[in-house]
């Protein structure tokens, strides 16, 4: 007999299935076979998922936060002043 999946479990590996693609999945298994920087980036985030127990939606919200901090940190700071260009 066998195993019958059901329609919520259907559509999550279908939405699964869906996000694998838009990652295009293939390229980031050639390169995560090849960078070894990449390759230990992904094995921290896995052990996280899982011994941390972060779902991966709080995982890449985590990513990008930080992403933007970093972005937001390299920018130069501004500083203005009354007066003209020649600061009178």
């Amino acid at each position: 007999m066998k195993n019958k999946i059901n329609d919520d479990d259907l559509q999550k590996l279908q939405s699964l299935q869906n996000r694998m693609r838009s990652y295009d999945y293939e390229k980031m298994q050639i390169l995560y076979e090849n960078d070894a920087a990449f390759y230990a980036l992904v094995n921290n985030f896995t052990a996280m998922i899982k011994q941390l127990d972060f779902t991966p939606s709080e995982l890449r919200q985590a990513a990008t936060f930080a992403s933007l901090k970093v972005e937001f940190s390299a920018q130069p700071k501004m500083y203005f002043t009354k007066g003209n260009k020649n600061g009178n």
